[in-house]
């Protein structure tokens, strides 16, 4: 088992260590991870309080169980640094994450803009549309905001259907509330982001998955 660190926002690792982790992984939630990241195994060059900033950084686990013949080890595990704590007279930092899930329960589903949340055009209307249709618009609208970006890959799937939501900007309701409700929903879609190491490997990146 490895840890990788990096940018949340652009998913490129900036620190490889060994160390011990744990995590937990399911449909339709975020998960957690905690991992203990001894600081005698930290190269010099890294600076662990900057590489583990709460909400800037991401922690990622490795693991060398992969079918991948050609490098041994896929990603597991991988999501935003929330908590980072270092127990006094330890040698030792602890890491906690959750899934990618909980950046949308941080974000009001709301189209952002030059107007406020009270404002009709931040009002989030959808028509036509599947549930898996809706979860993915809302997904969209969570990430169209100024530095929302995020190095996520979105499914090519057909939304069309004959439902119709409205989700008011007036709400201040979190995106990862609306699509926890739309799974509850008779025949609501089972999602996951699930983490993977980039082409070039330099990376990471999470693909959103339907059910």
């Amino acid at each position: 088992m490895r840890l990788l660190l990096g940018h949340l926002r652009t998913g490129d690792i900036v620190a490889e260590l060994d160390g011990q982790a744990d995590y937990t992984d399911q449909l339709s939630a975020a998960g957690s991870a905690r991992a203990t990241i001894a600081l005698d195994a930290v190269p010099p060059e890294v600076d662990i309080r900057a590489v583990t900033t709460p909400w800037r950084h991401y922690l990622a686990i490795t693991s060398d169980t992969s079918t991948d013949t050609a490098t041994g080890e896929t990603v597991v595990w991988a999501g935003p640094i929330v908590p980072r704590r270092r127990a006094p007279n330890t040698s030792a930092v602890e890491v906690s994450a959750s899934g990618l899930w909980a950046v949308f329960d941080r974000r009001v589903l709301a189209r952002l803009g030059d107007w406020a949340y009270t404002d009709p055009q931040a009002d989030v209307i959808l028509t036509y549309r599947s549930l898996p249709g809706v979860a993915l618009d809302i997904v969209q609208v969570a990430l169209d905001r100024p530095h929302g970006e995020l190095p996520l890959v979105l499914p090519r799937l057909n939304t069309s259907g004959d439902l119709e939501r409205r989700y008011y900007g007036h709400e201040l309701a979190p995106a990862g509330e609306r699509l926890k409700q739309l799974t509850a929903d008779e025949n609501g879609p089972d999602l996951h982001f699930h983490p993977r190491y980039r082409p070039d490997r330099s990376g990471i990146e999470w693909v959103f998955r339907v059910g």
